[in-house]
């Protein structure tokens, strides 16, 4: 049984921690309102909409939890030449994340996800975006960062929501120099890239890029199991933590047996980012010496709260402190 004595000293050392965080660079929009009657031109809805909001996702999401949990984070990924970019960046810089890492594309957009609400319920989502390679000249502008500034983080953490950003090439040079400074590197994987990620400490896919990307199905706990073992072997994982949604989680070490561990989760609102707050209080409590077991406990009691509020969201230390407080779920090996 682990001690909460243990995970709330654990969330007290967060703001001693600095992650670098690598990947996708997403801007989430919420256009929100009430549908009440169909259109005279199509059968579908027309949303009267009331309320807008904007909120950095994908990578940047990953930097926000950061900040929410009193740590300090940097950026670094790519935008495009426009707007939007320069919007985000600058909610980003209001934050307090750090932004030098990030360089604009002229021959792209910003990558936007534009999502339509009516009663709480989201009726459409749009994407702005396109999601050919970087240039080779942008991705080493982003080495060169990494490279000058890896030095001074407690760890790194790769967002990979196939936008063009990772190819294998750079991620296999980005874990290099990680290593070569014995930070601790972690992953949130995208199916059509899972190979790319070998020799990092920490993969944190769902069940259905686990499946896709090994191959293997990954429903039942037995399945789980050999999924989860086949990753850890074929790219050399230190750790693996699989969210299973509504199944809660599943780690898995080299010298122990799988552990389960059940959902927190008491009501779900919106699952949009919840995979960026478990990879950022895992990463986070790795870095600063947490053991993998207590890491990923906190992720899954992260999650949980999350998933309780609308979009694109984050759970403060606060809001982790007092949900820790209130844990009682027991985990299991197999």
């Amino acid at each position: 049984m682990i001690q909460k004595k243990l995970l709330l000293k654990a969330i007290k050392s967060f703001p001693r921690g600095k992650i670098l965080i690598v990947g996708d660079l997403i801007y989430d929009r919420y256009l929100c309102g009430q549908a009440e009657r169909i259109s005279p031109e199509a059968p579908v809805p027309v949303v009267l909409i009331n309320r807008e909001e904007s909120r950095p996702g994908g990578a940047c999401n990953v930097a926000w939890n950061i900040t929410a949990l009193g740590a300090s984070a940097a950026l670094c990924g790519i935008t495009g030449s426009d707007h939007n970019g320069r919007e985000m960046t600058g909610l980003l810089e209001k934050s307090g994340i750090e932004t030098r890492g990030i360089f604009s594309d002229p021959t792209r957009p910003t990558s936007v996800k534009t999502r339509v609400i009516a009663q709480a319920q989201q009726m459409l989502r749009i994407d702005h975006e396109k999601t050919h390679p970087v240039s080779p000249s942008l991705l080493r502008k982003m080495y060169t960062f990494i490279k000058n500034h890896i030095s001074g983080y407690s760890g790194m953490v790769i967002s990979d929501y196939g936008k063009g950003v990772i190819n294998r090439e750079f991620t296999s040079d980005i874990i290099k120099i990680g290593k070569k400074y014995n930070k601790i590197i972690t992953v949130d994987p995208v199916i059509q890239n899972y190979h790319f990620y070998s020799n990092v400490f920490s993969m944190t896919p769902n069940h259905k890029e686990a499946s896709g990307g090994t191959g293997l199905p990954c429903e039942s706990d037995e399945e789980t199991i050999i999924c989860g073992n086949a990753s850890m072997q074929k790219l050399n994982l230190e750790t693996l933590l699989i969210t299973r949604g509504s199944r809660g989680m599943t780690l898995f070490t080299k010298k122990q047996k799988p552990v389960f561990i059940p959902t927190c989760a008491r009501t779900v609102f919106d699952v949009s980012g919840a995979g960026d707050t478990v990879i950022s209080i895992f990463t986070l409590a790795a870095a600063l010496g947490v053991n993998p077991l207590q890491a990923a406990i906190l992720s899954n009691i992260g999650a949980g709260v999350v998933v309780s509020k609308f979009g694109t969201a984050s759970v403060t230390r606060r809001e982790l402190t007092e949900a820790v407080k209130s844990y009682t779920l027991d985990i299991y090996s197999c």
